[in-house]
């Protein structure tokens, strides 16, 4: 099986400055270097198809291991740059044996079922998403041609439904030849109504909308990764970083997670973790360009070719506590002012008792920076962040020796509680537009946040927590067992209640673990 990838710039040479759908220009990069490392665990060849933009960053530049790369997708340049999918059908359309296309932002832990590989047609899964169908029925509207076989679909007026291309291949290569030629003849005979249509979405049609109506007309059948149809809003879990590999072996950044702050930073930290080596690289090109990033990291008071030894000396100083918590020669960080996260628009929006409340929320804030992490030391909360990812795995990869591992609270975290939860406008970093259209409600109890040191521009995170989660994290304390942790919160709930749905008991406990991992509240003893 002939593993492929497809990288098409569209001629836009500064890659450093253009985020290709992601949340930032970093992101994309490190996306990159991810998906291409974790298909080369498995896989002995796997192939680029790429433009001489993205051939000179990810092979020149980053040196990503790609046994053979095909530069030859700088011919698509005279195409709009909005269709995006271009690359892939030209890939798709110049593979003369069975292939398997993995995108970018497709992320492995092992491989794929041998069965699935054998399939003629291979696709990820079934998508019916209600706005594909409007959308159609707007290009009808604008278009002069469609495929005959679209035709047909819509004359029996269902819901459009797609096959997800996170990964698309088989052994059926006639058939990837008409489907690509087709897919050519429906963009080049309608690029004159681009013009009048946003042909964003397009590319979900001429791709997957159309390779579901070829197969169904010629009476293909379609292995899929995942057998289940996934409709608007239904994506769930394909962006759980968090749950690999011991729960998750598949994941795929589509859509919206590709935009997510907590998404990207969560497939960054797995890059630095399982490859420093290819993280650093990405960093330094952005350092020496000075070329800022959307998350500027302290990183380390040392040259950019040290990087790497640096994070191998802080990740071995914390596995042997070997590493000062505190060190009072760093700076204290900018105080926190309003102006920076609510606009004057929506400050003339808040009522009094909530404008008094976020005055208190940001002096609290700014009282514990000054006080409590002023003197925080940089390169413990670096290496602390170098094993983030790791503690998912140490803490839920064994089920029958769950009960047994030790978890503490994060050193220094601290509560703040309020009238409303401000939380939203910290979650999604100070510094980016937040567009909220409302200030945070209040509810009618007490918002409790917990506020994290890091070692970033900004110096904490903050995160709305409730009361039990609050309760967690009070027993938990210097250590304890999940088996020690499980005991005394069994004195929180009512024991009729604990009889009957005990499992659930202990999923929801073990949830708001993983949520203290993930908002750096809790720590895996190692």
């Amino acid at each position: 099986m002939r593993i492929v990838q497809s990288i098409w710039t569209a001629n836009q040479s500064d890659l450093l400055n253009n985020s290709f759908g992601w949340l930032a220009p970093e992101y994309h990069l490190m996306g990159w270097a991810l998906s291409c490392l974790q298909l080369k665990q498995f896989y002995p060849k796997v192939v680029l198809y790429a433009d001489s933009p993205a051939s000179k960053m990810l092979i020149d530049n980053l040196e990503l291991p790609y046994d053979e790369v095909i530069c030859n997708l700088d011919t698509l340049n005279h195409y709009d740059i909005r269709l995006w999918a271009l690359s892939k059908i030209k890939t798709y359309s110049l593979q003369e044996s069975p292939f398997l296309h993995v995108d970018g932002d497709v992320f492995v832990w092992k491989k794929f079922d041998d069965n699935l590989l054998k399939s003629p047609l291979i696709a990820q899964n079934k998508d019916e998403i209600s706005s594909f169908t409007e959308y159609v029925q707007k290009l009808e509207a604008n278009f002069s041609y469609f495929p005959n076989e679209i035709i047909e679909d819509r004359m029996l007026h269902h819901n459009v439904q797609t096959y997800n291309a996170g990964i698309y291949g088989g052994s059926d290569i006639a058939f990837f030849k008409e489907y690509t030629a087709k897919a050519f003849d429906f963009i080049d005979k309608n690029k004159l109504h681009f013009k009048n249509t946003d042909i964003t979405e397009f590319n979900v049609i001429f791709e997957q909308y159309l390779f579901y109506c070829m197969s169904k007309s010629k009476k293909k059948e379609v292995s899929v990764l995942f057998s289940k149809t996934h409709k608007t809003g239904e994506y769930k879990g394909f962006g759980d970083f968090d749950k690999i590999p011991f729960e998750k072996q598949f994941i795929h950044l589509l859509s919206d997670y590709k935009k997510s702050e907590a998404k990207c930073n969560q497939m960054a930290q797995r890059l630095r973790l399982d490859y420093p080596e290819y993280y650093y690289k990405i960093i330094s090109l952005f350092r020496k360009n000075k070329i800022p990033m959307l998350k500027e990291y302290c990183f380390f008071e040392t040259e950019e070719h040290s990087f790497l030894n640096k994070h191998i000396e802080l990740k071995n100083s914390f596995v042997n506590k070997k590493i000062e918590t505190f060190n009072p020669k760093f700076s204290l960080k900018d105080k926190v002012e309003i102006k920076t996260l609510i606009d004057n628009f929506q400050l003339n929006n808040l009522s009094n008792s909530q404008w008094k409340d976020l005055i208190l929320f940001v002096e609290e804030i700014n009282l514990i920076l000054e006080k409590e992490y002023s003197n925080i030391s940089m390169d413990y909360l670096y290496a602390r962040d170098i094993h983030l990812p790791s503690f998912h795995s140490i803490l839920f990869e064994n089920k029958n020796e769950i009960y047994n591992k030790k978890i503490a609270v994060a050193n220094s975290y601290k509560f703040i509680r309020s009238q409303f939860n401000w939380c939203s406008f910290f979650e999604k970093n100070a510094k980016l537009d937040l567009n909220l259209n409302d200030p945070p409600s209040s509810t009618e109890s007490e918002n409790i946040s917990v506020m994290i040191p890091e070692c970033d521009a900004l110096g904490f995170s903050i995160n709305a927590i409730d009361e039990l989660e609050l309760t967690i994290l009070q027993i938990i304390g210097t250590g304890i067992t999940l088996n020690e942790l499980f005991k005394e919160l069994k004195s929180y709930f009512d024991d009729e209640d604990l009889k009957d749905s005990s499992v659930e008991f202990e999923q929801l406990i073990l949830k708001k673990i993983n949520k203290g991992l993930l908002n750096k509240s809790i720590q895996v003893i190692l």
